[in-house]
C-alpha cells in the first residue's frame, strides 16, 4: 500500500477564480479523490467537483463520526 503519490497533472479547470483552487480540483480529479476537505470558501461553495464531494473539516469529521 501507498501512503503517498506524487501527481503532476498537465491540464488545469479554469472553475475557480484562484489558479490555486483550480489546481486542487486539478489533483483531486486526476488521482480520483471520493473528499476534498477544506475551509476554502471558493471550493465549498461547489460542494463537488468530478464526484469529489467537497467538504468543511467540521462536515467531514460529522460523517466520519457516524460511520
Amino acid at each position: 500500500m501507498t501512503l503517498v503519490d506524487v501527481i503532476q497533472p498537465d491540464r488545469f479547470p479554469d472553475v475557480c477564480s484562484d489558479p490555486d483552487d483550480n489546481q486542487v480540483l486539478a489533483a483531486a480529479a486526476w488521482g480520483a479523490a471520493k473528499v476534498i476537505v477544506t475551509g476554502d470558501k471558493d471550493l465549498l461553495t461547489l460542494a463537488a467537483y468530478q464526484g469529489a464531494a467537497i467538504m468543511s473539516p467540521s462536515a467531514y469529521s460529522q460523517v466520519l463520526l457516524k460511520s
